[in-house]
């Protein structure tokens, strides 16, 4: 299922910024020189043109602490994610203002993150925090995520515009991302009381013609 904001940030970004934001590290593509540092690994040329693969030298992390934020949204926020000064590891863009009091003056390399386990449906990351601050991870926002920080549920923020971002405390944390969407457990459950009720008419309807 795409999703608008996904489709906006596609639209509205600077390729080499929206690979930057999603954590990109390969490019196929036909063009030789892009505006990044890479490194061309390999070449394949054809009867009308040459393609290439790149490696960006200067890849984001998957997953990073800021500890600044500024709160825009729709165009204000992709303006600002266009700007060729905006700097990804110094600032998150969220639609509302953080419930937590961030230091501001670190930058991401002063917190660190491990990805300990990554699966379809889970995520589990070490954090260690400067300070208070927000752990962006280069995934898209998607309804049915679930974040767990050292056990606890926490809101997942939607960062950037269109990618997931969770609120952690200064110190040294566990966080999980899990997908465990509610529509499921709801079609589960309607299907279930549908099956029961089917069952109910079926033994009436059954009692009926015996006892006529």
């Amino acid at each position: 299922m795409r999703l608008t904001w996904y489709d906006d940030l596609v639209k509205a970004m600077p390729v080499e910024r929206l690979w930057e934001l999603m954590s990109v590290k390969y490019v196929i593509t036909w063009r030789r020189t892009l505006l990044p540092d890479t490194e061309i690994l390999y070449e394949e040329p054809t009867a009308e043109d040459t393609t290439y693969l790149h490696r960006l030298e200067h890849p984001l992390p998957r997953a990073f602490v800021v500890h600044r934020a500024a709160v825009l949204r729709g165009e204000q926020a992709l303006q600002l994610l266009s700007d060729p000064d905006f700097d990804p590891l110094g600032t998150v863009v969220l639609e509302e203002e953080p419930g937590l009091v961030l230091g501001g003056s670190e930058r991401a390399g002063n917190s660190t993150v491990s990805i300990v386990g990554y699966e379809h449906t889970r995520i589990i990351l070490d954090v260690e925090c400067a300070s208070n601050g927000v752990l962006v991870l280069s995934e898209v926002y998607y309804p049915g995520w679930r974040a767990y920080v050292d056990g606890s549920p926490a809101e997942i923020h939607r960062a950037n515009h269109a990618l997931r971002a969770v609120e952690v405390e200064e110190g040294t944390h566990r966080v999980q991302l899990v997908y465990d969407p509610l529509a499921p457990k709801v079609g589960g459950v309607i299907s279930a009381l549908t099956l029961a009720g089917v069952l109910v008419a079926t033994l009436w309807s059954a009692t009926r013609r015996k006892m006529a």
